[in-house]
């Protein structure tokens, strides 16, 4: 296996980015708080609940051709249940009392976890979501990796922009991709958690707007228990480039699977941010006069 960790600029930066700083301690702490929270656990229990209510609207179903229509609309029984209210007439007791509690049981299930409550599901998308989904994490790597290029990609952007431009452009490309990945799966009831997809813009911002900058970046090969470390400078496009083409290979193999990786998100953020580097090197937007590239 190979990874391609980007490290930062190989200019030094002068000061440190607080913006960056700022965003990676608002995951991290947000990951404090809900690192607890046993996403498997919900899992199962909603794969249990949607076992439950898929069995009992098989004859519903067969009986009532106007019911399967409707229940063909969604991706699984129990976003038919949330979504519609024809089966509460067409389907008897006892089957309705149990699909009733079925609902209830899940309407529960998800209120109490907070990547049901934050994070972005498509099926049923807030203003609120699509900021809040960025700053939660589903585990200890997720948040890492995810951190790592922030640090690289906000840092440079902060230094090289100033502080403002970067929390707008991190906010809008975190929406973006949310927006992104909504479109392509606008059914689902599986919420999208992470900072990626903001990430991905800053790095869509950087590749066009820094092109040439030198960046180091990390090769590491994992050979059994002995990984080997590389440290290389490459111009920024370089790596930013194959990043993003390597996204849209994955997006377009998975197309229509279930993944865990919302790589249409990361693709959708990418070109958001590439589009906001086009407007920064056309002098559409203008930097912090603060900003490093305008003191070095």
């Amino acid at each position: 296996m190979l990874l391609l960790i980007p490290l930062g600029p190989k200019t030094e930066v002068p000061r440190l980015p607080r913006v960056t700083v700022g965003l990676m301690g608002i995951c991290v702490l947000v990951f404090f708080f809900t690192g607890s929270a046993d996403l498997a656990k919900v899992s199962e229990e909603e794969a249990q609940l949607e076992r439950i209510a898929e069995w009992t609207l098989t004859a519903p179903l067969r009986e009532h051709p106007e019911l399967e229509a409707a229940r063909k609309r969604h991706p699984t029984a129990l976003a038919f249940l949330a979504r519609e209210v024809v089966w509460q007439e067409s389907v008897p007791e006892p089957e309705r009392s149990r699909l009733v509690h079925c609902l209830e049981d899940y309407r529960r299930l998800t209120a109490s976890h907070p990547f049901y409550r934050f994070g972005l599901v498509p099926s049923h998308v807030t203003a609120v979501s699509l900021l809040t989904h960025l700053f939660l994490h589903a585990d200890f790597l997720h948040l890492l990796f995810n951190m790592i290029f922030l640090w690289a990609m906000g840092g440079m952007l902060e230094a090289a922009w100033g502080a403002v431009f970067l929390a707008v452009l991190y906010v809008l490309s975190g929406a973006a991709a949310a927006l992104s990945h909504v479109a392509l799966n606008l059914a689902s009831v599986t919420p999208a958690i992470g900072a990626s997809g903001a990430v991905a813009g800053l790095m869509g911002a950087f590749a066009v707007a820094h092109a040439k900058e030198p960046l180091r970046v990390a090769f590491v090969m994992a050979l059994a228990l002995a990984p080997r470390v590389r440290i290389y400078s490459l111009p920024a496009v370089l790596f930013l480039g194959f990043w993003f083409l390597e996204q849209l290979f994955w997006w377009m193999a998975t197309a229509g699977m279930s993944v865990e990786i919302a790589f249409g998100a990361h693709v959708g953020g990418f070109a958001f941010g590439a589009l906001a580097g086009t407007l920064l090197r056309a002098g559409v937007l203008r930097r912090d006069e603060s900003s490093w590239s305008e003191s070095r």
